[in-house]
């Protein structure tokens, strides 16, 4: 199975770690929003689509790319975020945005990253 993960990762570099970890494994091809083609996407079996989680949204760029992207048919996608805190439903938006693209989601995983100042102490 061929498998893809796009994803981003900027402010402490912890879902770029996830996205390896993950990529390993899947032996996939890692790669960010920007250089992906709509093309580039359908070549694959299992797409996975990862971001650090901002109060209940991924990174605009992530989103966007799914957002333009044409109908996929039931192909299979899955979900991976960091965030510094416990977000309840944190996938609910992008999982419903992959949904509208004809995606079928067969996995999520969420974990802290960064964890906040004030919880250290």
């Amino acid at each position: 199975m061929r498998t893809l993960i796009i994803y981003i990762s900027y402010s402490h570099g912890n879902t770029e770690k996830v996205a390896q970890a993950i990529g390993e494994v899947l032996n996939a091809e890692l790669r960010s929003p920007a250089s992906v083609s709509h093309e580039h996407i359908k070549e694959f079996d299992l797409i996975g689509f990862g971001s650090g989680n901002y109060y209940g949204k991924f990174d605009a760029r992530l989103t966007d790319l799914v957002e333009n992207l044409p109908k996929m048919n039931g192909k299979k996608a899955f979900i991976f975020s960091t965030s510094g805190r416990d977000v309840k439903n944190a996938h609910d938006p992008f999982r419903r945005l992959l949904l509208s693209k004809e995606f079928k989601v067969i996995g999520e995983f969420n974990c802290k990253g960064m964890i906040p100042m004030a919880q250290i102490g």
